[in-house]
């Protein structure tokens, strides 16, 4: 095989990356600017409020579409647009059938958790569902065709319409109100966006033959997403029913940091993962996980690391010091949240192959322990339910990542050697970071104290232990050689097949089962 093909799936997957890293700063550098002044202007209880709306409307956001957008991004090129009409008809019709349970179960809401305030604001929330299923064909079919610069373009107009609303509501006294409408005005923002710039339009003309195809592969990973909804949520369900939503208000808080830079990062780098996963043979796989694991860890371990030693700086500097009893669990749900980059690709490598079900038998045990963990702390506060998150992630992730590699005949030293110059350098940057938390206690001060210092440390050591880590990175982004149009190719760049034999065991086995979707 030519370098040509190599350099392509590689340049165009880390170009993915950077348009959907683009979204994902501009997005939630949105958000949180929106939510730094939202915590200054509404009452705790109004996020506990919506957490807990949000948390019981998780599970049911998981049905959303049925699957189908992951399904289109599998399916042939050639048969991408009829395909599409199906999967349309799905994602707008589950997406009202939605919208209508979640009305119809808000009055149990209300009495389960003894808000009254659910039983108007769940029905407003559900409208979201419908909003989504108008739009999500398009952002599959942007998907696919690895069109992330539309993608990026909806996503920062969702953000920026959400916040703009919601503060602009807030302001005027609407109180949790500017959160729920400031929701659906950036639904349907990008609702809009997608349908401008991605050039399909549906004929209303769904296909019976495609339906079983796009359930079967749809309906795994629906179930896979309600697992890790529950895993997620189930937590949020406990504290809002036993410690009230004030405490829920603290928490959603403790998770906001966490969750819009480090899982956040995650679900971007798997959406761009997937499809370029999906395009790979089986005997690809090995290299182009550790590629993934490599590159994945070089982001999410640092941003943990400040994320954990500066959680009371950043927490009282962006939100306010009414926020300070969030900060402690913040930190402890740092350690959870790192796990979800790992979960993300190895999830990713796995459903590409067909073995989306492999994640949700493993996901299983994890579920019990949570509920079980959850029921057993909760009164113990909120920073002992984060411990439980974070113990239970760290060990299912183990699990996970040591299937992975059996799958993929990968050895133990392969992955060492994958994320050991990222883990080694942010233990240095935490050190360092350490250090300026201990000279500095006001806030804003050693927020930016932190980043200055923190910056060059981490690039200085990460450089140190792996020099040829960013210049690898630099080939894949500006290959020298023009990329032709391929009928194969692989994840990774020609600089990648100088990498020692022994990375991956030789002769990998099929890892997709016949018949499989």
């Amino acid at each position: 095989m030519s370098a040509n093909p190599r350099h392509r799936l590689g340049t165009r997957t880390l170009r993915g990356m950077f348009w959907s890293y683009g979204s994902y700063i501009g997005t939630r550098g949105s958000s949180l600017l929106a939510t730094a002044v939202l915590t200054r202007i509404l009452a705790p209880s109004d996020f506990g409020l919506v957490a807990l709306a949000g948390t019981f409307m998780t599970f049911l956001d998981m049905l959303q579409g049925l699957g189908v957008g992951n399904a289109l991004v599998v399916v042939k090129p050639e048969e991408v647009e009829t395909q599409a009409e199906t999967a349309f008809a799905v994602s707008s019709t589950v997406g009202l059938l939605l919208a209508l349970i979640t009305a119809a179960l808000s009055p149990a809401a209300a009495a389960l958790f003894h808000q009254p305030r659910l039983y108007s604001v769940m029905p407003a929330l559900g409208l979201t569902f419908f909003f989504y299923g108008l739009g999500s064909t398009h952002y599959a079919i942007a998907t696919k065709r690895m069109d992330f610069r539309s993608r990026t373009c909806a996503e920062l107009v969702d953000a920026i319409f959400r916040g703009g609303v919601g503060v602009a509501l807030a302001l005027a006294g609407a109180g949790v109100w500017a959160l729920v409408i400031g929701y659906s005005a950036g639904n349907i923002a990008m609702d809009v966006v997608l349908w401008k710039l991605v050039p399909w339009r549906p004929r209303f003309r769904p296909q019976r033959q495609h339906l079983r195809q796009l359930l079967s592969f749809g309906g795994a990973t629906t179930a896979v997403g309600i697992m890790a909804a529950f895993l997620a949520e189930f937590d949020n369900l406990v504290v809002g029913r036993v410690l009230g939503v004030t405490a829920l208000g603290y928490y959603s808080i403790a998770t906001k940091l966490p969750y819009l830079f480090i899982i956040s990062l995650a679900s971007v780098a798997g959406d761009v993962l997937f499809p370029a996963f999906a395009t790979l043979d089986d005997g690809d796989m090995g290299r182009a996980f550790l590629t993934a694991l490599r590159y994945t860890a070089m982001v999410a371990l640092p941003l943990t690391a400040v994320l954990s030693v500066l959680a009371r700086p950043i927490t009282l500097a962006v939100f306010g010091a009414q926020w300070e009893p969030a900060v402690g669990a913040a930190q402890v749900l740092c350690l959870w949240a790192v796990m979800s980059p790992i979960s993300m690709v190895c999830g990713n490598a796995l459903k590409s192959r067909g073995r989306a079900a492999v994640v949700l038998y493993l996901a299983i045990p994890q579920a019990i322990a949570i509920v079980v963990g959850s029921l057993l702390f909760v009164r113990d506060g909120i920073v002992v339910i984060s411990w439980v998150q974070a113990v239970i992630a760290v060990v299912a992730q183990l699990f996970t990542i040591l299937i992975t590699m059996r799958m993929f005949r990968l050895t133990t030293r392969s992955v060492i050697v994958s994320i050991g110059p990222p883990l080694l350098a942010s233990a240095g940057l935490a050190a360092a970071l350490f250090g300026v938390h201990e000279a500095i206690s006001a806030p804003w001060p050693a927020v930016i104290l932190g980043g200055a210092v923190g910056l060059p440390v981490y690039a200085g050591l990460l450089h140190l232990l792996s020099p040829s880590l960013l210049p690898r990175l630099r080939a894949m982004a500006f290959p020298a050689q023009p990329a032709t149009e391929p009928s194969a190719i692989e994840f990774e760049s020609a600089i990648a097949a100088r990498e020692p034999d022994a990375m991956v065991r030789p002769a990998p086995i099929p890892t997709r089962e016949p018949g499989s979707a």
